[in-house]
């Protein structure tokens, strides 16, 4: 399977506000399947908001394109991944889109668990309603984009999901799964080794560099929090902090991706100290942590109801 990246101009642009012009603009590509149904040609895609591009993934390279194989997926590898899908429910014959963050996670739990892979943690990060106009008719599908991470338990039923797409609307940029490997390795032996790490001693350093004197909160952090080392947000921890009830995408993305995000949630209702709380802990803002019990955002975090 390859991916292939086309950078968002006039032209693409013009087609992306019809889902069904752009549907057209992606099969283009493949003039050999003019008359062959896109499932049978193995073709997904999606627009990638973060690098402004079109993506397009298919069994055959497209000539003269930025395109790339993608690497096989491992057994038991984890992995952070993007994710648009068109999550929905069934009631009376009927097809409709789940509107709720916990819900649209509870249904990628699912639909990952069906596929070979455990979602370990996600989260939304934009959702939309599409339209487009085929033969008269106008087709709709509410676009979901996740991110996060997951690990494959089953490499052979992952891989085919990942190469026939995951859930409906998959002619319409949903079903296509973004996947990198994550080789972070989660420190487990113990606290005296965690503390005295390299990697511990120039986080530590680095909130000095960026002016934040740890106090008695930061003490205890170091003293009973050694999993802050193994944080996907690193030494970049400024923009963490005072955003006054905001949640910009790019922090709910980094958040999602991050294997202690359970663990930096609890440390976020466990403080006191004003400078703190103010922070974003888990992917959750003081507001969300004001208006929600842990309990609550633990099993939002999860998808669970």
């Amino acid at each position: 399977m390859y991916l292939t990246r086309f950078p968002i101009n006039y032209q693409i642009r013009k087609v992306l506000g019809d889902l069904h012009l752009a549907h057209k603009l992606v099969m283009s590509h493949f003039p050999e399947y003019e008359t062959t149904p896109r499932a049978q040609a193995q073709i997904l895609w999606a627009v990638d908001p973060v690098s402004k591009s079109l993506l397009i993934q298919s069994a055959e390279e497209i000539d003269g394109a930025d395109s790339k194989e993608l690497d096989p997926l491992e057994q038991f590898g984890v992995y952070n991944f993007t994710f648009t899908g068109n999550p929905i429910k069934h009631k009376d014959r009927h097809r409709f889109a789940l509107k709720n963050e916990v819900e649209q996670v509870a249904w990628l739990r699912r639909k990952l668990g069906d596929a070979g892979m455990t979602l370990l943690s996600g989260a939304v990060t934009n959702a939309t309603t599409m339209k487009g106009n085929r033969r008269g008719s106008t087709v709709t599908a509410h676009t979901v984009r996740f991110v996060g991470r997951l690990e494959v338990f089953d490499a052979a039923l992952a891989e085919q999901a990942r190469n026939l797409g995951i859930g409906k609307a998959k002619a319409y940029g949903c079903g296509i799964l973004l996947l990198d490997r994550d080789d972070r390795q989660t420190i487990e032996s113990g606290f005296s080794s965690a503390i005295n790490s390299q990697e511990h001693q120039k986080w530590r350093g680095s909130m000095h560099d960026v002016g934040y004197e740890l106090g008695e909160a930061g003490r205890r952090l170091e003293r009973d929090f050694f999993w802050i080392k193994d944080a996907a947000c690193g030494n970049d921890v400024n923009k963490f902090f005072d955003v006054r009830g905001v949640m910009p995408a790019e922090i709910k993305e980094v958040c999602a991706q991050c294997p202690v995000r359970a663990e930096c949630l609890k440390w976020g209702y466990s403080i006191e100290e004003p400078s703190y709380r103010s922070g974003i802990f888990g992917g959750f803002n003081a507001n969300q942590r004001n208006l929600y019990t842990l309990d609550e955002l633990l099993h939002q975090m999860n998808g669970t109801a």
